[in-house]
């Protein structure tokens, strides 16, 4: 039996969808890259903030429009 989300008529609306949730995440995960700050934990331990101008250029490269705000 075929479920009413797979039936043929349903597949334009349902890559759809997928399309928006996967955009959203990849916006997410870079809003979340650039607005990281470095972070000193406990003894001392740190965590550095990414270098803004390489990941950009790193993110260009691989066909990504970001541009830093």
């Amino acid at each position: 039996m075929v479920s009413e989300a797979t039936q043929p008529g349903q597949a334009p609306a349902i890559n759809w969808l997928f399309q928006a949730a996967s955009e959203a995440t990849e916006e997410a995960i870079l809003n979340s890259l650039f607005k990281a700050e470095t972070l000193v934990g406990r003894d001392g331990h740190s965590a550095p903030a990414l270098p803004l101008p390489e990941t950009v250029a790193i993110l260009r490269r691989h066909g990504r429009a970001v541009q830093l705000p």
